[in-house]
């Protein structure tokens, strides 16, 4: 009875605290300089993109690296079709999202079958690929010196731009975070785990282990695509480096920093990782060194990342994880 109390507490307390942060981003533009608010936007862009790399790399157990390449996709088409064709930010941003995801299903296709470090060669490749293709398609994609890309028009609002798209962020954050919590859940979720963990015996489940990773490379195609459109209209520009090996390391060192197949972990590695980015901002070159050195720790004394710690204080954040 005691315990049942303590874990009814626990989810309330998380509750509140959930609430109190989601207060507390809605009303930061009016307590911080912009500068701090530019920071918090990337964080929120950032947790998006790690919660899509987080579905394939952690809750399906696929050792895949595109990430990176389906946020430039997505960028890039967006630009691409509000600043060559006259579209309308709020038409090109979901079709450059629903660009990258048939990206993601392309990739899949010959993917699908491969594991570990063959998978992982593949998916680099990619990155390489389409890295190449934003440098050398220059009419398309400005080169290797990219181009500018306007802010989006926030209607009868009297926002600043930058805090127009900073709201919107913190809603598609909202809206990813729904989205994946209510997959890992599911049915779905259930047999992403399975294939993770047991994947020779699936099928024995029923579990048609090919079309269930066509769809989570989809759904993280869409979901990275969005991602990479915000990132677009929160830098008001569109550059190659962007999308190129150093983002997906950043990105691996997130997903690890934080804890692999933990939503909550996608939160927290993102927000560390882009917090100490911007920290080692002025001092070139060390964040290399950085990235190679919290790695080492990170594998050495925190194998299941920070969420390990958040879950032995507040176990009312631990996440449940089902088989079928």
């Amino acid at each position: 009875m005691i315990d049942s109390d303590r874990s009814g507490f626990n989810q309330d307390l998380v509750r509140w605290v959930y609430l109190a942060v989601l207060i507390l981003l809605l009303v930061a533009p009016w307590f911080v300089n912009p500068y701090k608010v530019h920071v918090l936007n990337t964080i929120l862009i950032n947790i998006v993109a790690v919660l899509a790399l987080n579905l394939v790399m952690g809750y399906s157990g696929q050792f895949a690296k595109a990430n990176v390449a389906f946020m430039g996709l997505g960028a890039y088409s967006m630009g691409i079709m509000v600043t060559r064709l006259d579209m309308s930010f709020w038409i090109a941003w979901p079709l450059g999202a629903l660009f990258a995801a048939l990206a993601g299903t392309m990739i899949a296709l010959p993917t699908v079958r491969l594991k570990g470090l063959y998978l992982a060669i593949m998916s680099i490749s990619f990155v390489l690929i389409v890295h190449w293709g934003f440098i050398h398609i220059r009419g398309l994609t400005g080169g290797a010196s990219g181009f500018s890309v306007p802010t989006p028009n926030f209607g009868l609002t009297n926002l600043p731009s930058g805090y127009g798209v900073y709201y919107l962020s913190i809603a598609s954050v909202l809206a990813a975070l729904w989205v994946t919590r209510n997959l890992v859940a599911s049915n779905f979720g259930r047999a992403l785990l399975c294939i993770s963990e047991r994947e020779i015996i699936a099928p024995g489940f029923g579990i048609h282990v090919f079309r269930l990773k066509i769809t989570v490379y989809a759904i993280s195609g869409l979901l990275a695509g969005f991602a990479g459109g915000l990132q677009a209209v929160n830098l008001n520009y569109l550059d190659p480096e962007n999308y190129w090996i150093l983002q997906v390391v950043n990105q691996l060192l997130m997903v690890a920093l934080g804890g692999v197949s933990s939503i909550l972990g996608s939160v927290l590695g993102a927000s560390f990782v882009t917090i100490l980015i911007e920290a080692l901002r002025g001092f070139k070159g060390l964040w290399e060194f950085a990235i190679g050195t919290l790695l080492l720790v990170t594998i050495i004394f925190l194998p299941r990342g920070l969420i390990s710690l958040v879950e032995r204080f507040f176990p009312g954040l631990r996440e449940k994880r089902h088989g079928p």
